[in-house]
């Protein structure tokens, strides 16, 4: 059977990227192929001492070949000056193939 599991990769982020400011932490993903769901939570960190708005947080799945075989956007929390806010989010129509996730920043 396939694992439940997508591999986490860390995204790395160059300066000035559009989370400039927040951090990411406690990333997980949760599969469900009976359905085609999958589940990412985590917490988005405030790394600075401003209130932020919202930042768009995106989710790339790739396959085996490193192929990208989707990609969402959604919203991430609001975020008071240096805070950590928790975010659970259910991305549907997975991929079969999927096998490997990154979370990073969206413009």
């Amino acid at each position: 059977g396939r694992a439940a599991a997508i591999a986490y990769a860390r995204a790395g982020l160059p300066v000035g990227f559009a989370g400039e400011g927040f951090d990411l932490a406690d990333v997980a993903s949760t599969r469900r192929d009976d359905v085609g769901l999958l589940i990412i939570e985590g917490r988005v960190l405030n790394t600075t001492g401003n209130a932020k708005p919202a930042p768009k947080l995106k989710a790339i799945v790739s396959g085996p070949d490193d192929k990208v075989l989707k990609e969402w956007v959604f919203a991430g929390p609001a975020l008071p000056p240096n805070a950590a806010e928790p975010f659970k989010v259910e991305l549907k129509d997975l991929p079969q193939a999927a096998d490997k996730l990154v979370v990073t920043f969206s413009e």
